[in-house]
């Protein structure tokens, strides 16, 4: 690398001398800029989001749009990917309902990604896996979203369990236990709830970095008869967040590299 600095001596009476305080100090300046202060949402509905959805009344969906600026709401120049793969051990997996995922009204909130899996091939063992990451491998921190309709239908004919993967042991959940069950870090429907109902929505928010991904499940709980015609939860309407980015490491090492050496004319 050739040298940043102008040398009033011949290179061969120059040394190189480590800092280490200084070398120690640039590396937390690194580590620091690494967290964005700016907060982002997702609003499915928003037109700015410009989201996109494949895979409908399938196994595998993927929806894609873009990161907004909580305050603006203008696109923050990230971009979401969530990926919705329905499996089921027994077989033929169950699918999603005829134009699902879509956004509806559930939760007694307009504008949420509704998940409704078909009844056709739902068995105990049907299970959605979902994975929620931004494009270029940062983490998500001081997250806040909602899973909206968690509930149990007439004589059992279907129980929505959903379970977090992401902040696991550190989620701050909020719901109404008049409606919802909690274990660990699951969450069953006790009762029937209407659609146009707040009471079976759950709120999970985490402060810390939690990672890449926020990754959940979604299927029957224990119990569930398998006779309603579709199992439906949502995703509330704006997921909220801050950008964890990551620097381009190239531009890390050479500011390292260059600030913690000095040159010093041999005496």
């Amino acid at each position: 690398m050739a040298c940043p600095f102008q040398l009033s001596t011949p290179p061969e009476k120059a040394v190189l001398l480590k800092l280490p305080g200084l070398l120690l100090f640039v590396i937390l300046l690194t580590a620091a800029s690494m967290a964005s202060a700016a907060t982002h949402i997702i609003d499915w509905n928003h037109a700015n989001t410009s989201l996109v959805i494949t895979g409908q009344a399938t196994s595998n969906a993927v929806v894609t749009g873009n990161v907004l600026d909580a305050v603006t709401g203008v696109d923050s120049g990230y971009d979401f990917t969530l990926t919705l793969d329905i499996q089921d051990t027994f077989g033929t997996p169950a699918t999603f309902n005829a134009g699902d995922p879509s956004l509806q009204t559930n939760g007694g909130e307009a504008g949420v990604l509704d998940l409704d899996i078909a009844g056709a091939n739902r068995d105990s063992t049907t299970l959605l896996v979902a994975s929620l990451s931004i494009d270029g491998g940062h983490s998500f921190a001081d997250v806040d979203v909602w899973f909206n309709d968690l509930d149990r239908g007439a004589a059992d004919a279907w129980i929505d369990e959903v379970t977090m993967q992401f902040g696991v042991g550190s989620n701050v959940y909020t719901y109404d236990s008049a409606f919802i069950t909690q274990t660990g870090d699951s969450f069953v429907g006790d009762t029937s709830v209407p659609s146009s109902s707040p009471d079976g929505n759950l709120r999970v928010q985490n402060s810390g970095n939690v990672g890449s991904t926020l990754d959940f499940t979604y299927g029957p709980a224990a119990g569930d008869a398998f006779t309603s015609s579709n199992q439906r939860i949502a995703m509330g309407a704006t997921y909220e967040f801050d950008v964890i980015t990551v620097p381009e490491p190239s531009a890390a090492l050479f500011l390292i590299l260059s600030s913690g050496l000095i040159l010093r004319r041999r005496r």
